[in-house]
């Protein structure tokens, strides 16, 4: 990893033509959108089911939401010129944990999908709360991969919020 020394008086850190605090910043906001969307399902599927209408709707948006949150971190860091793209090409001995990280992508997106179905014709709630709550699971286990590639490509923790 090459770091272009920082001029005199600043404190930020250039790597190649990438500015690092920026993309930290971008990396967060996608970070705790992904967060803040995963908080409103496990509160959706965790309240109580007695009106079930109500119930599958609000599962329903909280389903919406980290589908869109998701989306905007995958293309966020999958985009040509994006993380992923940075770090393969700047740091192959990581190209592993990176190749997990897009096939997370595709495991979550699919599991995002199975909620789908199970909330199309108002499925059976502890279905959909078991699934909900394994996408849930998997979504904690990506972050923590994805906080441990920015620490061995940057050196940067990007913290547990």
């Amino acid at each position: 990893m090459m770091v272009a020394p920082a001029e005199e008086g600043r404190d930020d850190h250039l790597m190649g033509d990438v500015d690092v605090p920026t993309t930290m910043h971008r990396l967060k906001v996608r970070r705790e959108r992904l967060a803040d969307a995963a908080a409103e399902v496990e509160r959706a599927v965790t309240s109580a089911a007695g009106d079930s209408v109500a119930w599958h709707g609000e599962v329903r948006a909280a389903v919406g939401e980290i589908r869109g949150a998701l989306a905007a971190h995958v293309d966020e860091v999958e985009a040509p010129g994006g993380l992923y793209v940075e770090v393969a090409g700047a740091s192959p001995r990581l190209l592993p944990m990176v190749e997990r990280l897009r096939r997370d992508h595709d495991d979550l997106a699919g599991r995002i999908g199975g909620l789908d179905q199970l909330l199309v014709d108002d499925g059976p709630v502890d279905a959909i709360r078991d699934a909900a709550l394994a996408l849930l699971l998997e979504i904690s286990r990506h972050r923590h991969r994805g906080a441990d590639l920015l620490w061995e490509f940057y050196d940067v923790d990007i913290g547990g919020e």
